[in-house]
């Protein structure tokens, strides 16, 4: 435990661990507040009345992010009074590129299927505009292009159902949910070594699988548990099993690849072992033991306390492995260290 605050329960674990290293750096917070904030105003300005609006989305939105803040998802709602780009996302996409570059913090911009990926120079993370039309309904398509697989339509989305679906469940669950999705992002992320390489889970499947498992308070341990326990039953389906919070008509893990699944399912089952071990142990040291064999060194525990071990060498009980150093006790195994993942981000 490496923090000064003395650590007595599980849940002060859990939490210390949360916001120490989990959540997104105030800095980043801060500088993304202000440039969303500019960046939508250029947009709105160059679009004039073809813009009905623009919205914050995303997991910067829902406040779900973990460790660095990576992107900002920009909703623009297009006017198309004639139809013309009702006919052509791929218009939709090139229009809204075009005005992107008119923002003096743009230093370029890319199409993707999506989105409109704008680069920031000075800053650690990009913004996505993602255009958008009515669909007449209250609702909203959001364009979709793939070249390769030919592939040009507008799909429908409910990017403010999610928010307030994020929204909804942290207050029913008296503000698990947040944090909780925060931690299990961690693990999520702690497989790869940049924002851009693919993780077990999409990240939005992360928060749904939470989603699904959480209905009341409930401890942050209990809370982290439930997931994987979650993520095991659903991933063991073949099948599209887990409902869209925004939308629960729709599946989140309706694209998710096969062998994406098989992959996501083995690394879960590996952490629900030690998961389950923390939640049987005989007491909360071995627990916080066991939990930081999921979630790496920097969950605070006796083996991943410093001054621990420091004694444990003296003491001819420490343990190399990989890059690191752990201090073992007889039947206890050392926890791993990783020589990759998210970096430590304080706030």
């Amino acid at each position: 435990m490496s923090s000064s605050t003395q650590i007595t329960t599980l849940q002060q674990a859990f939490e210390q661990f949360e916001r120490g290293s989990v959540r997104v750096p105030v800095h980043e917070i801060d500088a993304a507040r202000d440039v969303q904030k500019q960046l939508r105003a250029a947009v709105e300005e160059a679009l004039g009345q073809l813009c009905i609006r623009t919205f914050l989305a995303g997991s910067y939105r829902r406040k779900t992010q973990a460790v660095h803040l990576k992107d900002l998802d920009i909703v623009v709602v297009l006017d198309d009074p004639a139809g013309e780009l009702r006919v052509s996302p791929s218009a939709a996409l090139a229009l809204t590129k075009n005005v992107a570059v008119t923002c003096a913090l743009v230093g370029g911009a890319t199409t993707k299927c999506r989105a409109v990926q704008c680069d920031l120079p000075g800053y650690s993370f990009w913004a996505d505009l993602v255009p958008a039309l009515e669909d007449g309904a209250g609702g909203l398509l959001l364009a979709y292009v793939d070249r390769k697989e030919g592939i040009e339509e507008w799909r429908p989305a409910d990017p403010e159902g999610q928010t307030a679906a994020c929204q909804e469940k942290n207050a029913q669950t008296e503000g698990v949910y947040v944090p909780v999705t925060r931690i299990c992002k961690y693990w999520n992320g702690s497989f790869t070594s940049s924002p851009e390489q693919e993780k077990p889970l999409p990240s939005y499947l992360a928060e749904a699988i939470l989603q699904d498992a959480l209905s009341e308070p409930t401890g942050w341990p209990d809370a982290a548990l439930a997931f994987f326990e979650n993520a095991e039953r659903h991933l063991s389906l073949p099948w599209p099993s887990v409902p869209c919070p925004g939308t629960s008509a729709d599946c989140v893990d309706e694209k998710l690849e096969s062998d994406r699944r098989v992959r996501a399912l083995a690394l879960v089952e590996q952490a629900l072992v030690h998961a389950r071990a923390a939640a049987g142990a005989s007491d909360d040291a071995q627990a916080l033991d066991a939990w930081a064999m999921v979630f790496g060194p920097a969950f605070p525990a006796p083996s991943t306390d410093p001054r621990g071990v420091a004694k444990a060498i003296g003491a001819g009980r420490a343990t190399l492995v990989g890059t690191g150093v752990s201090a073992t006790s007889e039947g206890q195994r050392p926890i791993p260290a990783r020589s990759h993942g998210p970096a430590r981000g304080q706030s």
